[in-house]
């Protein structure tokens, strides 16, 4: 092994410069689940939702349910999500309700017990608290979930106040998954993170302290003007913070 090794040129998997963060590499290769994947032709839709309907599930299957609004744009992310208004998140709560409803007896959705059910957005914490609960009480209603399903709840720090906190944990919520990204404040806010670094900070002590759900979050390394030691000072906090884990993302 050593020797073929050591007849492989490695210079290219390695950074070019001091500076990692914003310029080791001269391109990147981006993937996402999905990339590959193809429209379906507008008069197939109909055709298409009902095959999969009738498809029968086999082995463990997770369930993610799109929550799409958000209260301010985020400079660096490129998912799809609408502005937030509260009358949005009632009708929105309305219509995902009736969809899991109607769906409710399909072979897609009852043939096995679902393991995870994970809400995503946009900004699923954005939702107004009783809509938080309305839809967590729906997704225990509606889909065959496991006696062990783990039920995330995804986030941002501003505005989750205790109405919410207690909604989601009392509708089944088990884990929480937040998007801090970094907690520097000045780069918080240059890429549109309104809450502060201590803010951040004590609404994480609260989640871990209440010791009812899991706490995890993402950091996301390569931000226009990050420096090595303010991303140090991210995986520090981080670990001070004894949470239950963080996720590291490439901007």
């Amino acid at each position: 092994m050593s020797l073929i090794m050591s007849k492989i040129d490695l210079e290219p998997y390695f950074a070019r410069t001091e500076d990692p963060l914003t310029s080791a590499f001269e391109k990147k290769i981006t993937t996402h689940p999905g990339g590959t994947a193809s429209m379906v032709p507008p008069p197939q839709i109909e055709q298409a939702i009902t095959e999969i309907r009738n498809t029968r599930r086999a082995g463990k299957s997770a369930a993610y349910i799109h929550i799409p609004f958000c209260e301010t744009h985020c400079l660096f992310c490129g998912f799809y999500k609408k502005r937030y208004d509260s009358e949005q998140s009632h009708t929105y709560t309305d219509a995902l309700l009736a969809e899991l409803k109607m769906w409710h007896d399909d072979p897609v959705q009852q043939t096995s017990p679902i393991h995870a059910v994970y809400l995503g957005g946009g900004t699923p914490t954005s939702l107004e608290a009783v809509d938080l609960g309305r839809v967590l009480e729906g997704v225990r209603k509606y889909l065959p979930l496991a006696n062990d399903c783990e039920i995330t709840v995804e986030g941002r720090i501003q505005n989750f106040g205790h109405d919410k906190i207690k909604a989601c944990i009392e509708n089944g919520a088990n884990r929480f998954s937040l998007g801090v990204q970094t907690f520097n404040t000045s780069l918080r806010q240059s890429m549109k993170r309104l809450a502060k670094r201590e803010d951040v900070m004590a609404k994480l002590v609260e989640l871990r302290d209440l010791d009812q759900a899991v706490v995890v979050i993402d950091l996301i390394y390569g931000f226009p003007g990050q420096t090595r030691e303010m991303w140090q000072d991210d995986i520090e906090t981080l670990h001070q913070l004894e949470l239950d884990g963080g996720d590291l993302y490439q901007l």
